[in-house]
């Protein structure tokens, strides 16, 4: 028998900074051993590491996606994608679409993988890819982020601390994604 999890999205923006910070050439070095850099995996090291970041927040969007159609929205014109390594393993990632909306940057999605959310790297992170985004070829007037009640529970805080205002909340039900797929499950 399917359950519902009630859930409320906020969806945030960042209007253009007046003087926004020039970013670093990537591969970009934020601490010893932590190298940003624009990101090409596979379908399966996509999925491994989108894992390994949203399983304790119950992401499940591009789990029920074909490889197929993941594949075309990764390797899409208008898809970016930025991953964080520790000692060449990745840790995070950044997914930034400039189709959403015209002169939008939208991130997808954003995260660490368990056990470095409190090391500063988040910040560091988000700080960049908004440096990249207010430097984007499409010339951005605004960036845009969206996040749940099933997100890390700074996660609404920590947008609206690096300048995002939010815009509007919607309350959701979902199926549970537990019952969707094994890996939750265990």
């Amino acid at each position: 028998m399917d359950t519902y999890l009630s859930l409320t999205v906020t969806f945030l923006e960042q209007s253009r900074p007046d003087s926004p910070a020039t970013p670093e050439p990537l591969p970009y070095c934020l601490k010893d051993q932590i190298v940003l850099q624009h990101w090409q995996p596979n379908i399966t090291g996509y999925r491994d590491l989108y894992i390994r970041v949203g399983q304790p927040y119950l992401w499940w969007q591009r789990l029920v996606l074909s490889d197929q159609e993941l594949s075309a929205i990764l390797f899409d014109s208008t898809t970016e994608l930025y991953a964080l390594f520790h000692a060449g393993t990745a840790i995070g990632f950044c997914e930034i679409t400039t189709n959403s909306a015209p002169e939008t940057c939208n991130i997808a999605y954003f995260g660490l993988v368990s056990g470095y959310e409190q090391s500063g790297l988040g910040g560091a992170l988000m700080r960049q890819m908004l440096a990249h985004i207010w430097h984007h070829p499409s010339k951005p007037t605004r960036a845009t982020v969206n996040t749940c009640t099933m997100d890390h529970p700074k996660a609404l805080g920590f947008y609206k601390y690096l300048g995002f205002t939010e815009i509007r909340r919607e309350d959701t039900t979902i199926r549970d994604p537990r019952n969707m797929f094994e890996l939750y499950s265990k």
